[in-house]
Parts: structure tokens; sequence; C-alpha cells
């Protein structure tokens, strides 16, 4: 029977949803998307749960007001701070001579790597197998039905703090919902606006939200890294706040009209009301105090990059998305930053019949197709055990078999 599901990003100024249409055979229709102001979230986590919940009730209003009301459960996008990563290393030895291998064995080597960083304060929400290694063999991609005895697996895996995800459950649950998924944004964002070349090729994800930026790298058809900063437009609307001693919306309009590679000379001005008064300001002084926050923030992506140590073998250079990425001559700086090129991040062209093209909705969309894409999946994995909800005992796919 097809069921109706909404994907929720759950953002520090915005939340947005999905909503969409899985039929039986797991392939999904998108109905249509929803926006509305976020509240008692800062840098992805929960610090207000009356707040949150309260934002989470609305949206989820507007979309069961508009889709139909039998949705009770949403699938959750988060990209805040308190993620870490992980790569294990782990193998089994066969008893009696070299056999077959089956599903049976790679669970079991894949648990041991998961048991070597078991922990009471996270759980595991993305891993990617990098490599298997039979008898010395390095380069296998599936070693179900080949010979050999000994299995061993280089894993990668993607955890976050268990508190954070049990907060997140409890605001959607006192908004009147249950959780189906967690995932992380960066990942399923980047499922919905990076192309199979760029994949193949190597290619670099930057997601700049309000006051987070994930980065997520990706080549060889897989994810080799991914972090999140806590570093955003605000940090530069708050820039602007500080140094003109304004108030954050005057601030946000002065960054909207600024310019961050526009040479400014002479006395041009930016005019906006505040407090009912008409205030002017030197466009060029506005310009550099954008200018200042932008390079702080590619700086602590580069030093990101840096310590990856995968950086270098990008050949089909940066996908950006976020609302920040529109201020003029961010891409420009971009490009020059990093000495390769970039552009902003559209969505498929799959879901472009609906009309909802904006980069922005991403997250809550990829958090829709990840599900179905792991409804139309054969073997199911399963994760081990955490003292937390059901849904964390479920391992999600693997992100390269996702992409």
């Amino acid at each position: 029977m097809d069921k109706i599901l909404t994907g929720l990003d759950l953002g520090s100024s915005k939340l947005r949803a999905a909503v969409a249409k899985i039929h039986q055979d797991g392939y999904m229709d998108l109905l249509g998307v929803e926006e509305s102001p976020s509240g008692g979230i800062s840098r992805g986590n929960i610090i207000d749960l009356g707040e949150a919940s309260s934002a989470v009730e609305n949206i989820m209003y507007r979309v069961k007001d508009k889709y139909g009301p039998k949705i009770f459960k949403v699938i959750i996008s988060i990209g805040g701070l308190g993620f870490s990563t992980d790569k294990l290393n782990a193998y089994i030895v066969l008893q009696g001579p070299p056999r077959e291998l089956t599903q049976k064995d790679i669970e079991k080597v894949l648990q041991t790597a998961r048991n070597m960083n078991f922990s009471l304060d996270s759980c595991i929400l993305h891993e990617v197998v990098e490599s298997y290694k039979l008898d010395g063999q390095d380069g296998v991609k599936n070693p179900v039905g080949l010979f050999a005895k000994k299995l061993e697996v280089n894993l990668y895996s993607l955890l976050h703090s268990l508190a954070h995800i049990q907060n997140v459950m409890r605001c959607i649950n006192y908004a009147g919902y249950d959780t189906e998924k967690i995932i992380f944004s960066g990942l399923i964002g980047a499922g919905c606006i990076v192309n199979e070349d760029e994949l193949e090729n190597g290619v670099i994800f930057l997601d700049v939200g309000c006051d987070t930026t994930k980065i997520v790298v990706a080549s060889d058809g897989k994810i080799k890294f991914c972090n999140v900063l806590g570093l955003g437009g605000l940090d530069i609307t708050n820039h602007i706040s500080e140094k003109f001693k304004i108030p954050s919306a005057s601030a946000e309009r002065l960054k909207l009209d600024a310019s961050i590679t526009e040479e400014t000379k002479g006395d041009k001005k930016i005019s906006i009301i505040i407090g009912g008064k008409e205030r002017t300001f030197l466009r060029s002084e506005v310009n550099a105090a954008v200018r200042e926050k932008t390079e702080d923030l590619l700086t602590a992506i580069k030093s990101e990059l840096d310590n990856s140590l995968v950086a270098d073998s990008i050949k089909s250079g940066i996908v950006a998305i976020g609302g920040s990425i529109l201020l003029d001559g961010f891409l420009e700086r971009i490009e020059g930053f990093f000495n390769m090129p970039a552009r902003i991040g559209k969505l498929k062209t799959k879901y472009l019949n609906t009309g909802q093209s904006s980069h922005l909705f991403a997250s809550s969309i990829g958090a829709i197709e990840y599900y179905a894409k792991e409804a139309r999946e054969k073997n199911k994995r399963i994760s081990p055990a955490n003292p937390v909800s059901n849904f964390t005992h479920k391992i999600l796919s693997f992100i390269n078999d996702y992409f």
C-alpha cells in the first residue's frame, strides 16, 4: 500500500519539509515542499524543547492541511554540531580451508569493526565500506561468492552524540509525530545535488547554512570525508551588526546588498531604514566586513580539507548550496580561494517536474529519497544495539550504495 511521508530538515533559521508518496515498489513521487520559521534550534542542536517542538508542529500543520491528515511519521535531516568520524579496520579468519564467502561473513566482519568503536555516548548514523581485502588482495568491492580464508574490511563511520539524537526524537514526539529515521543532511543533500561523474572524479560538496557549514568530499563513487563547522551566514550578519552597531535584521539587509568581490572606490553608499530613519553606510566598508568573515569561513573549510588528506584527489571542483552562496561574489571567491571550479548546486532533473528547483530543499527531499532507496534494497543490514529508540537499531544503507 502506498504511503505519504515527510522529510523534515531541522535548520536553525528555517524548517523545510518535503512530502512524497512512497509506492509499494519503493519508488517515490514528490508532491511538494513547505517552509516555515524555525525556533529553539541553534547550530543544528535543540536548545529549547518547547520552541523547537512548536516550530515542528506549525510546519507539520501546514503539511497535513495541504497533503492530507494521514501523516504521522517523519524522516529527519540533521546537520548540527556533535558529529564525529572514524576509520576502522577489522578482519575475521574463517575456520578450515578457504571457502565461499556469504552475506553472514560480511555482517560478521562489519560487526567486528563496529565493536571497535562501541560507545554508550554515540550512535552510528552512516557507514561506508571503503574496501574489502581477501587473503591480502585489496580493492575487492563485493566478497560474496568469492573464496578466501581471511576477510578484512576498511570502514568509514559517521557517528553522532546519542544525547542529541534523543533530543531530536523528543522534539518530534512532543510535536505529535514519530521519527522514522534520522539522517545526516550533508550526505543526503549531496545525493540530490551532485551528479555521478562528479562523485567518480572527486568533488567537494559544501552546504553553507545559517550557522553551520557541512563539508562532504567524495571520489570513486564513495564518501571519503565529511564534517560540520559551526560557522555560516549568520556569522557574517553578526559581524556586520557589531561593526556598525545596528540590529541583526538591518545587518542582514546590508549583507544582501553587499558584494564580496566588488572593488568599490569613491564614496558609493548603501541606505536602509532603521527604526523609521534612513541610515547611510559606505559600500566599501560593508563589502569589507562581509569579505572579512567570508575569508574566515573559507579558511576554516580549507583547514578541514587539508586535514582530510583527500582533497588533492578532487577533479570536479566544488558544488555549493545554501542561502549564503547566493551573496554577490561568493561563488567567485570560492573559486579563487581554492583555485578550482565551483558551481551552485541544483536539484537533479527528476525533482524538477514539481517546479521545486530550489537547492534549499535538497536535504528534506533527499531524506525521503534516501528512505525510498533503502526500501528498494533487498539486503537489509542492521546496526548494533544502542540504548535509544528502535530507529537507532537500524543501520542506514551504505552511502556508496545510496549515491
